[in-house]
């Protein structure tokens, strides 16, 4: 009876879960995929190339800091496609893979203390998103902390990978690592003999389409007035006015508008629109696949995420929860890579199959996309004003109202494949620069960390005209190759 009665409540609760999540899914309104509003006039504050993550980040800084001011300021998002079908809607959510392989990178090229304050940020990240969903009660963006595990499949692998572990964990005493080796690692996680050893940590997982929507969504009901969002339009240049009373005239595809600042939030499409960043950076196809596993492959109920790691490359994989699913979330794109596909059709069978013949028969694929990376020549995202000599455009300081303003170009791109670990807070940050608010002791409200900028933003992202002499593509063939 006990049996029967834990699994009517099981029952209960599940169905409960799914309603709850059902009525949130309901809320977001399907308007947002193609809104088209109209703007009082031509005029804005700040001119939003993309509508992603970056974009939402941005967007939701400058509001809140202006309001926290007393301020007024007009935000115009301009989207090319549809709502959030770039990197962002492709993207499978992962936040923070493989910290050790990541500081281990990271402090051959910028040194032991920097590495760390990255790793630190991107661990704030969670932290910030997690508040965020929570005081905003945005359970239908998913977000979970999950136990994320690097396999690796040969020895030499996985002993270097426990002593980058162990170098992080020096540096870094936040990250709490759990090393195993082959059986007992194919033992706790399940799989074959290929698998040689792994890594396990905490990490997080999103879901980033739907989270986007709920911040436009939240944003567009709280300030109608400040926040207008055009998506197909498509931005065919950016130039500076004659006039003196705004700084840029941003043209699209059907209208112009006039603004003193302009954000590049478009990853790695910026550098259409920005001349001095090609040659820095640049678009990588990545492919994904939504994969319906064998029996054998163990159901976790989404609380882990995978990344098997080889030579210079990885794959990641995130599990689901067997409730809440909704349809509709991936925005495909038209183009698959053939040997990608074949490398993720196999990857998890490899692992977790048997080689008996029903278990690989099992393995299903369900979806495929694709989604272009932005990739940086010295791996780190360019995040801030953007010099003149690289957008080829200056505009002058002009006086409105007896206050000096000063038009800037801007930027949050270049995530380099890690885009859920970097771009929420990056695009917070060129929010409350773009306010002015960057050096105050800011309190902190969900989705920002207190204090001023610099307490928690790396250095070193600024696109400088130094650091992009040294950040030129060809960087990346020793890196890959």
């Amino acid at each position: 009876m006990g049996f029967i009665k834990s699994r009517i409540e099981n029952f209960m609760l599940a169905s409960k879960i799914l309603h709850d999540l059902q009525e949130q899914t309901k809320a977001l309104p399907e308007h947002l995929v193609n809104i088209n509003q109209n703007t009082p006039t031509n005029r804005a504050d700040v001119i939003i190339i993309g509508s992603g993550i970056t974009a939402a980040a941005v967007a939701r800084s400058v509001l809140l800091e202006s309001r926290r001011l007393g301020v007024s300021r007009r935000v115009v998002v301009l989207e090319s496609r549809t709502l959030c079908s770039g990197a962002t809607g492709r993207s499978g959510g992962q936040i923070q893979g493989s910290p050790h392989e990541q500081f281990d990178d990271l402090r051959r090229s910028v040194g032991f203390a920097h590495a760390a304050s990255i790793i630190r940020f991107q661990i704030s990240q969670i932290q910030e998103l997690a508040k965020l969903c929570a005081a905003e009660k945005w359970d239908i963006a998913d977000f979970r902390e999950v136990e994320t595990v690097d396999f690796y499949l040969t020895d030499e692998e996985r002993d270097a990978a426990f002593e980058k572990a162990k170098t992080a964990k020096r540096y870094v005493p936040e990250l709490a690592f759990r090393m195993w080796h082959g059986e007992d690692a194919r033992r706790y996680f399940g799989g074959n003999r290929n698998i040689r050893g792994a890594v396990s940590y905490l990490a997080a997982t999103i879901s980033p389409f739907r989270f986007v929507s709920c911040v436009w969504k939240s944003l567009l009901s709280q300030y109608p007035f400040f926040l207008y969002m055009k998506t197909n339009a498509t931005v065919v240049s950016v130039q500076t006015p004659v006039s003196k009373d705004h700084g840029y005239e941003v043209i699209t595809t059907h209208e112009t508008f006039k603004c003193d600042h302009v954000v590049h939030a478009t990853n790695a499409f910026a550098g259409e629109l920005i001349p001095g960043l090609r040659g820095k950076l640049t678009g990588i196809l990545g492919t994904m696949t939504a994969l319906r596993p064998s029996g054998r492959f163990p159901n976790v109920n989404g609380r882990r995420s995978w990344v098997v790691s080889y030579g210079h490359g990885y794959d990641t994989a995130t599990e689901r929860p067997t409730t809440g699913r909704r349809s509709g979330d991936i925005i495909d794109d038209s183009r698959l890579e053939p040997l990608q596909l074949a490398h993720l059709h196999g990857i998890l069978p490899a692992l977790f199959a048997f080689y008996r013949a029903e278990e690989l028969d099992g393995w299903r694929t369900k979806r495929m996309w694709s989604g272009v990376m932005g990739m940086t020549g010295d791996l780190l995202p360019f995040v801030g004003r953007l010099d003149t000599s690289l957008t080829y455009r200056s505009p002058g300081v002009y006086y409105d109202n007896l206050q000096t303003v000063q038009p800037s170009e801007w930027i949050s791109a270049g995530y380099c494949g890690k885009g859920m670990a970097w771009a929420w807070l990056c695009g917070t940050s060129v929010g409350i620069r773009i306010a002015g608010t960057e050096n105050e002791d800011a309190p902190p409200y969900p989705g920002r960390p207190a204090g001023p900028l610099r307490h928690w933003l790396p250095h070193g992202l600024e696109p400088t005209l130094e650091r992009l002499e040294k950040a030129d593509l060809g960087n990346l063939v020793h890196r890959f190759f």
